[in-house]
């Protein structure tokens, strides 16, 4: 399972223009959860609700077909989280030979204390 990364942009200690060929702020990881980096750390909380078979967009259908909306990500709130230590990510900024970029936030009780590229 792929989850995000949601990278502040604002932060990222690069040029304006490789800033707007980032362009989308979503980077994907192994971990379980989503998480949202900025000047604090959030991680992505929610329930995955099983919906009854009668209510699903096409009920006694049978086979996989069925299954379509059987689950749903209901009573989602970002946790504020109180991380210390150091979160490193990456991106890809160019066109047709895209540069790797490496960067490394440091955290101390939830609060950004420096983020440089590496």
């Amino acid at each position: 399972m792929n989850s995000k990364v949601i990278i502040d942009l604002e932060n990222l200690p690069i040029e304006e223009e490789d800033r707007k060929k980032i362009g989308i702020n979503i980077f994907f990881t192994e971990s379980e959860s989503d998480i949202k980096l900025g000047e604090r750390v959030f991680i992505k909380r929610s329930e995955i609700v099983e919906i009854p078979e009668e209510e699903r967009p096409y009920p006694g259908s049978g086979g996989l077909r069925s299954l379509v909306g059987s689950l749903v990500e209901k009573n989602i709130y970002w946790e504020d989280l109180d991380y210390s230590g150091s979160i490193i990510f990456s991106s890809k900024i160019g066109g047709k030979k895209p540069e790797l970029f490496q960067f490394e936030a440091i955290y101390k009780l939830g609060n950004l204390q420096s983020i440089w590229r590496i």
